[in-house]
């Protein structure tokens, strides 16, 4: 069922009617089942206000009006984060999303700028994550269009796809409902009753991943990349692998010398700082011409090598590990994002305290 909101919409942004239809159903099934989505929704946003309101858009409450349920939320000022990268694209820099989010100073092409952004994203949209796990409550569609940008903050937007998994009571959970947009869900696909919490965190780990990789900035490219990663079986390590065995300036297919197969490193460390020296080797000849090799992803790759916390490849990995038991939770991913260079000076928890505090000047 569809959702509209502000950054799609012209009239009355942050009101949300519940008008679509749904297909094979009759009338009365249609409202009946409207209905019942429109329940659980305000349900969801009810107890996402009432526990953690910081991570959403100000829900307001719901109403009827012109024979119509209404869910109201206060207009924000703001993008989507889509809407910011997609602007980042056609520029081919991310001054636009770290002007948004208070962060100054940002150079293009600075390994430590670049760092300090993704980690403070990583922050930002992990705490919304163990905020909601606290509160009992899945999102279930986590993507950058359903991320505002806002007074310097990043806050969640449409609950359409939520549940509270609370211990008390369930409400809007159901085994076989499918996610919503496949691109960002993790492989399990249907939310695990036991693990639940971990879903959202892999939806975030794929937006870390966007936002480090250049060519994934566009829509378009990301939904291609989702259809390599998904052939690579959800496997980061095997889709570089490919992205490697591609392109053209480290040799022809199988004919590369013994790092043809970096994946097969038994050593993780090992494996890491290969993917760098081959991004060297890469930008060393000329362009071929391909949008996505291993040139055009070096920055996002050296960030990942660094080896003092933050959203690293040992973060990274744990956070897209393909069974839900094995994937680090929201508190565990938080706690080493906020420690990430603190050794070389305020760390990451620094820099969100003091976008923090810029936002509540502009207030």
């Amino acid at each position: 069922m569809g959702v509209r909101h502000a950054d799609t919409e012209k009239a009355d942004p942050m009101i949300v009617p519940r008008t679509e239809k749904v297909r094979a159903l009759d009338d009365v099934e249609q409202q009946d089942l409207a209905k019942e989505y429109l329940q659980v929704e305000a349900y969801v946003n009810d107890l996402v206000k009432e526990n953690c309101p910081e991570v959403a858009a100000p829900y307001l409450g719901k109403m009827y009006k012109g024979g119509k349920n209404w869910l109201i939320w206060k207009y924000l000022q703001g993008e989507t984060l889509e809407d910011i990268l997609i602007r980042c694209d056609e520029i081919y820099s991310l001054r636009p999303l770290a002007s948004a989010l208070g962060i100054e100073d940002f150079e293009d092409r600075s390994i430590l700028s670049l760092r300090q952004l993704v980690n403070a994203v990583a922050a930002q949209l992990l705490q919304c994550c163990y905020k909601l796990e606290k509160a009992g409550v899945a999102h279930r569609d986590i993507k950058p269009f359903n991320i505002m940008v806002t007074n310097s903050r990043l806050i969640l937007i449409d609950f359409g796809s939520a549940a509270a998994m609370g211990v008390r009571e369930r409400v809007g959970y159901d085994y076989n409902k499918s996610p919503c947009d496949p691109r960002y869900a993790p492989p399990e696909q249907f939310i695990d009753e036991q693990e639940w919490a971990k879903y959202d965190v892999y939806c975030v780990g794929l937006i870390l991943v966007r936002i480090l990789f250049p060519p994934l900035w566009d829509g378009q490219h990301f939904d291609e990349f989702s259809d390599s990663y998904h052939a690579a079986k959800y496997d980061l390590d095997a889709w570089l692998t490919r992205i490697i065995l591609a392109d053209s300036a480290l040799g022809k297919g199988y004919e590369k010398p013994r790092w043809k197969f970096p994946i097969l490193r038994s050593r993780e460390e090992e494996r890491d700082e290969e993917y760098v020296a081959l991004a060297e080797m890469s930008c060393n000849f000329p362009d071929d011409g391909s949008l996505l090799n291993m040139c055009s992803i070096k920055e996002g790759l050296e960030v990942l090598n660094v080896k003092d916390g933050g959203v690293c490849w040992e973060t990274l990995r744990q956070i897209l590990a393909k069974k839900p038991a094995k994937r680090m939770s929201s508190g565990v991913a938080l706690d080493r994002v906020l420690k990430a260079g603190q050794r070389g000076g305020q760390g990451v928890k620094g820099v969100i305290d003091k976008i923090i505090r810029n936002a509540q000047k502009e207030g």
